[in-house]
C-alpha cells in the first residue's frame, strides 16, 4: 500500500505542475471568458484528484499525505480564483450589458474624390448607460448577412464569418484613436463618432488610401458566404479588471431601424467593393508612396486630388476625428458636448461655401427621422 502511495504522489506531483505550467501563457498574454470551461474543467479534474488522494490516504495521514495536499492545493487555488473571477465578470458584464442603451443614431456618407459613390460611413451615436467603470471601448465591426447576430467574442476573429467577407470597421491602424478610457466611467450619456469603411482599408494618409495585404482581393461583387440583407454589429467595452461589456445586441437593433443600408444589400456590396484595387484603378487612383510609407500596404492616390486631406481628415483638424472621439460636457445632466464634423477637403471654388451631408437619424421609440450636417468654411 505504502508503493502504491508513493506512485500516487508522484502522480499527483507532476500532475500539479504541469496544471501550473499549462496557466502560464494565459497568466502572460491574457484570458477571457472563452477560456471559462476550459478552467472549470481543469478544475474539475484538480478536485477529483484531491477525492482520490484523501480517500487513499485517510487511513494513515502522515507526511506524505500533507505533501500531497500541498501540491494540489496550489493549482487548485489558481484555477479556483480564476474561474469565480471568470463568472464574477461574466455576471458584472451582463448586468452593465442591460443598462446601455442608444438613445439616437445618425449616420451620414464619406465619399472620396473620383469615386461614384460612398466608400464608408459616418455613425453619431447618443448612448445612455450605467457602466462606471474605466476601459477600453472598440469601435464597431458592422457585417450583413442572414440575420447575423454578432457578438464582443466574434469581435478579433470570427466577426466575418457573419455576413461577407468585408466588414464595415474603423482602419486597423486607426484603432488607437478610440475614445479615452474614461468614456463611460460616468454614468449618464456620451455622444461617439465613428468612421467605418471596408475592412480591406488599413490606413488613410494624406491623401492616399493604404490596403492592406493580409486582406486579399477579391472579385467586385462576390461574397463569402451569406446574401442576407441584415445589418449586425460586433462592438465591446473591455473595462478594467477584465469585464467585458458587449454593445453588440443594442447597436445590431439601432442600426436595424435607423440605418439607410439595412435591406439593401446591393447597396451595401457596392460600398464594399469601392474600397477593392480595381475598382479605385477604374476611378482614377494609381499606386502610390503616402507621406509615411507602412509594411504589408497598397497605397493608392487620386490624380484629382489637390490637397493632402482630400482623404484623411487628419489634416484638417476638428473635434471628431479618423477613428472616433467622444466630446463630453461636465454638465449637470451628464449630456455629452457638441459633434462637431468638418469636411475633409476645400473646395476648389473661392469665396463661402456651404456643403450638406444627408442621412438618417433613429430616435427612441423606433421613429427614423431625415437628418443632415451642414458645413461651412471660409476658402
Amino acid at each position: 500500500m505504502r508503493v502504491l502511495r508513493l506512485l500516487l504522489f508522484v502522480v499527483v506531483g507532476l500532475g500539479s505542475l504541469v496544471a501550473l505550467l499549462f496557466l502560464l501563457p494565459w497568466l502572460k498574454e491574457g484570458f477571457g471568458v472563452e477560456e471559462l470551461p476550459l478552467f472549470a474543467a481543469i478544475l474539475a479534474a484538480l478536485v477529483a484528484a484531491a477525492g482520490v488522494w484523501w480517500a487513499v490516504n485517510r487511513r494513515s495521514r502522515g507526511a506524505l499525505f500533507v505533501l500531497g495536499l500541498l501540491a494540489l492545493g496550489l493549482p487548485l487555488l489558481a484555477y479556483g480564483g480564476l474561474t469565480t473571477r471568470l463568472v464574477v465578470n461574466q455576471w458584472r458584464g451582463r448586468r452593465l450589458e442591460r443598462t446601455v442603451r442608444i438613445l439616437s443614431l445618425r449616420e451620414s456618407e464619406i465619399r472620396w474624390p473620383g469615386v461614384d459613390g460612398p466608400v464608408g460611413v459616418r455613425l453619431e451615436l447618443e448612448l445612455e448607460h450605467a457602466v462606471g467603470l474605466e476601459g477600453n471601448l472598440f469601435p464597431p465591426k458592422v457585417v450583413m448577412g442572414s440575420d447575423p447576430r454578432p457578438q464582443a467574442g466574434d469581435y478579433f476573429v470570427r466577426v466575418a464569418a457573419h455576413g461577407i467577407d468585408r466588414t464595415l470597421e474603423a482602419p486597423v491602424t486607426e484603432t488607437a484613436e478610440t475614445p479615452p478610457r474614461d468614456v463611460l466611467a460616468h454614468p449618464g450619456r456620451v455622444r461617439l463618432t465613428f468612421e467605418l469603411f471596408s475592412s480591406a482599408l488599413q490606413r488613410r494618409d494624406g491623401a492616399a488610401a493604404c490596403l492592406g495585404q493580409y486582406a486579399p482581393s477579391r472579385a467586385p461583387g462576390t461574397l463569402a458566404r451569406s446574401d442576407g440583407k441584415d445589418l449586425g454589429a460586433a462592438w465591446m467595452f473591455a473595462a478594467s479588471g477584465g469585464v467585458i461589456v458587449d454593445l453588440s445586441s443594442a447597436l445590431t437593433d439601432a442600426l436595424r431601424l435607423g440605418s439607410a443600408l439595412q435591406g439593401k444589400p446591393d447597396e451595401w456590396r457596392r460600398m464594399i467593393d469601392r474600397l477593392e484595387p480595381a475598382s479605385l484603378e477604374a476611378a482614377g487612383y494609381r499606386r502610390c508612396t503616402p507621406h509615411r510609407p507602412g509594411s504589408f500596404e497598397s497605397c493608392y492616390c487620386t490624380a484629382m486630388s489637390t490637397t493632402p486631406s482630400a482623404i484623411s481628415p487628419r489634416y484638417c483638424p476638428s473635434a471628431t476625428t479618423s477613428a472616433a472621439r467622444a466630446t463630453r460636457g461636465r454638465v449637470r445632466s451628464q449630456v455629452a458636448g457638441i459633434v462637431i464634423v468638418k469636411p475633409a477637403a476645400p473646395s476648389p471654388f473661392a469665396g463661402i461655401v456651404r456643403a450638406a451631408t444627408s442621412g438618417t437619424a433613429f430616435q427612441p421609440g423606433g421613429r427614423t427621422s431625415a437628418a443632415s450636417i451642414t458645413m461651412g468654411f471660409d476658402r
